[in-house]
């Protein structure tokens, strides 16, 4: 499907609205899985009286033994979820690639970046919740949009800043596809096999510098104080109710 872009100009764009058989697909195997808990540290805990839950699939870095890149063990142990997520993208966006795919459950962000992304995101939500939007800031543009993710595919570049707006229901599962930064490493960053194993599970992994960013953005740090100051005033009062936090700067 082309893509529409969306308005803004933050280079955040609409890919393509799921129908209701594939949505329902992506659903239904996310609910055959118990995810385990959040452990996110941008994560806001317990959302109302819902745990927040999720996981990484595919290739994350390993903090253990060697700390190579690797896939996730919650990819060995989500075997059949990994393939649907990765055939739910592919048949939306076939020409996208990506290494990975952070599975949420009810799980809300407060104002931060995925520093280390190598390339676009794409980002899908479903289940029984209204609102709930990605709010995404534009650095080039210094200003913020929402952007409605349920149901709907959407292309985003992760490394800017962005949170989750609160919602209603009990139920919302949100998915962004990215690319881990070790995706073109040799064997002493990237675990023999790793790529292999991922890809026998259908992530299509990116093949060239076409596939990632050409651009750097300036470090989170030097971008924070703009993008917390640009806030909806609804939304920037949410923000600093939270407790302070040091940001990564990645």
């Amino acid at each position: 499907p082309a893509a529409a872009p969306a308005a803004g100009g933050s280079g955040a764009y609409i890919v393509a609205r799921a129908s209701p058989q594939a949505a329902q697909r992506v659903l239904d195997a996310l609910r055959e899985e118990l995810l385990p808990l959040n452990r996110r540290f941008v994560s806001l805990g317990r959302c109302r009286d819902l745990q927040e839950r999720g996981c990484t699939l595919g290739l994350v870095q390993d903090y253990g033994g060697k700390q190579l890149a690797a896939p996730s063990s919650h990819t060995r142990k989500r075997k059949k979820l990994a393939r649907a997520l990765c055939e739910a993208c592919k048949e939306i966006d076939p020409d996208f690639r990506f290494t990975s795919i952070q599975v949420n459950l009810n799980a809300r962000y407060r104002m931060h970046t995925d520093g280390q992304d190598a390339g676009p995101s794409r980002m899908f939500s479903c289940g029984n919740f209204t609102e709930g939007r990605l709010w995404l800031h534009s650095w080039p543009q210094q200003s913020w949009q929402p952007m409605d993710t349920h149901d709907q595919w959407i292309a985003f570049d992760g490394r800017e800043y962005h949170l989750t707006e609160p919602w209603e229901g009990h139920e919302r599962f949100s998915l962004v596809y990215f690319t881990h930064p070790a995706w073109n490493e040799t064997g002493e960053v990237l675990a023999p096999e790793g790529r292999a194993s991922l890809e026998e599970l259908g992530f299509p992994w990116p093949r060239s510098e076409d596939d990632i960013f050409r651009e750097e953005l300036p470090k989170p740090s030097e971008r924070r104080e703009v993008a917390r100051n640009s806030l909806p005033s609804e939304l920037g009062a949410l923000e600093d109710a939270l407790p302070a936090w040091d940001y990564e700067d990645g």
